[in-house]
């Protein structure tokens, strides 16, 4: 699998990387397997393709060329934009900052929907976007890693953008384990609390949106082999998850103040797998909104290393070629943990082509320090990770059964040709290192 099409498509379909931990994602697949290629969607334009060209933006209903400003015009009885990214490719976001800002400058009275904060954080947003909050109190109070996993950086202009300019910013997401509960025991396994959080009727998934889903796993990852009441459970997560997402910005678009407002629009930043051929949220929300929806999804023009010209036209309303990324921003170990018994991480699953290959990491070892710092919960591994730059150094514990081991790993970037390390290196036995204190943050 190429470098670049894979980390988009594990970011890409947010959601299911967290409920599917250690499943494969699509690599080596024909084109028209990709889950951007797929005939499915609005029927008057699935059998069509749209072009896609480096920093142009193509109408896929029409096949036009248009610009920025362009877009803004056709955008003009929009009321809830549904923008795609990949959390890890700044181009992604860099679109997202520009359709911003362009709707700002035209007039449109902006409101920014986004899938990375849950809406119980909505008085923290609301002090953001008034200035009065530092970057670093936002972070704090907002519980940024505790609800996502991705460094603030690669958000940190858009939420600039939405101070400056006054845009609220909505929090559209729910807690992940209401979801989790539907993969697990079904709707009617929700609480009353749980169940208001959902509007009150859920799309069910059908045969194309499994298709869709499928499409993001390759053939080894055992998904395709699911069938019966395991893949429905998570087919009902997902659209769950896309539900949870629907109802917060329907509500947000039906508040007095903001239905009053002809000009206003909800941009709504979320994972694009959410937004494909308008399964995801554009589904969900269609049966209760007065108004418009409209689709953007930005497409890199290389895909496992081959030019991407073209995607269904019913991918999207809206395509924006964007330029490949053969690594992202920011460097991660390259390993999926779950909660062990105890509250820590333990690992799942080690990419035989990230950093971490470096150690004799196995399933089952659980994490028990990152650079000394103690790792008790996902939100103190993500904390650990996320000021680390391509080239850094990060030292690990770690345990299995009774045996202690520590190991250095270097963050550094691989190149397509250099093969793997054929034999990772064997881990040291820990040194005994002073107590550390436990980190203030709580799961």
């Amino acid at each position: 699998m190429g470098k670049a099409s894979g980390l988009t498509r594990i970011a890409c379909l947010a959601g299911a990387l967290w409920l599917i931990a250690g499943a494969a994602f699509a690599g080596d697949q024909s084109a028209a397997d990709r889950p951007s290629q797929l005939p499915i969607g609005d029927e008057s334009r699935r059998e069509r393709q749209s072009p896609v060209v480096l920093d142009g933006i193509t109408d896929s209903r029409d096949g036009s060329s248009l610009t920025v400003s362009e877009l803004v015009d056709r955008l003009g009885d929009t009321r809830l934009l549904l923008v795609g990214e990949s959390h890890t490719s700044e181009e992604f976001h860099r679109v997202q900052l520009t359709v911003l800002r362009a709707l700002h400058e035209a007039g449109r009275k902006v409101r920014v929907g986004l899938e990375m904060m849950p809406t119980d954080q909505q008085s923290v947003l609301d002090l953001w976007v008034a200035g009065q909050l530092s970057e670093e109190a936002f972070l704090e109070q907002a519980d940024w890693y505790r609800h996502w996993g991705y460094p603030w950086e690669y958000y940190r202009p858009i939420f600039q953008l939405a101070r400056r300019a006054g845009m609220p910013v909505h929090g559209l997401n729910v807690p992940r384990d209401l979801v989790s509960q539907v993969r697990k025991g079904g709707f009617d396994s929700l609480s009353d609390d749980s169940r208001k959080r959902l509007p009150p009727e859920i799309q069910p998934a059908d045969d194309s949106y499994r298709r869709l889903f499928l499409s993001y796993f390759d053939d080894d990852s055992g998904m395709h082999s699911m069938e019966g009441e395991v893949l429905e459970g998570f087919l009902n997560a997902q659209s769950a998850w896309d539900a949870s997402m629907a109802w917060s910005a329907v509500k947000a678009l039906q508040d007095e103040s903001v239905k009053r407002d002809a000009d206003s629009i909800l941009v709504v930043l979320v994972g694009s797998g959410h937004v494909a051929y308008g399964y995801g949220v554009q589904r969900q929300a269609e049966p209760w909104l007065d108004g418009k929806i409209t689709t953007l999804i930005p497409v890199p023009v290389t895909d496992d290393d081959e030019p991407v010209t073209s995607v269904s036209a019913s991918y999207a309303d809206f395509v924006w070629g964007v330029a490949d990324e053969p690594w992202p921003r920011f460097p991660s170990l390259g390993i999926s943990t779950r909660a062990a018994d105890d509250g820590s991480r333990s690992v799942l699953f080690v990419d035989d082509e990230s950093p971490a290959a470096e150690l004799d990491l196995q399933p089952g070892d659980v994490i028990q320090t990152i650079d000394g710092r103690p790792v008790d919960d996902v939100t103190a591994m993500r904390r650990a990770m996320g000021d680390k730059q391509w080239g850094d150094s990060v030292r690990l514990t770690w345990r299995r059964g009774e045996q202690s081991f520590s190991g250095t790993v270097h963050l550094r970037r691989r190149l397509p040709e250099e093969p793997s390390n054929a034999e990772p290196a064997a881990p040291e036995p820990a040194a005994p290192e002073p107590a550390a204190p436990q980190p203030s943050t709580s799961t």
